[in-house]
């Protein structure tokens, strides 16, 4: 901010150099914040919520393969049943 004083010093613009400052600063974060997006771009996804989903899904799956393997067992336990009374 003082290195814009000088050049707003000689007149009576001197008053806009705090909105002159404000300005730059803002555009300075707002490239700021870019980077640091570009940088880490998983911080912004709902990366917690997808693992969480997933982990739901894969439960799920696990048990249906678990149900599924129970109901083949019963079946092929009782076509063996029937072969061995014939």
């Amino acid at each position: 901010p003082f290195a814009f004083y000088g050049v707003f010093e000689s007149s009576w613009n001197h008053i806009l150099m705090i909105p002159a400052i404000c300005i730059i600063c803002f555009l300075f974060f707002g490239i700021e914040e870019i980077a640091v997006s570009l940088e880490e771009p998983f911080s912004i996804l709902p990366m917690d919520e997808m693992v969480e989903e997933l982990q739901m899904n894969i439960a799920d799956t696990m048990e249906w393969m678990e149900a599924d393997a129970v109901d083949t067992r019963k079946e092929s336990g009782g076509i063996k049943e029937k072969l061995l009374r014939r």
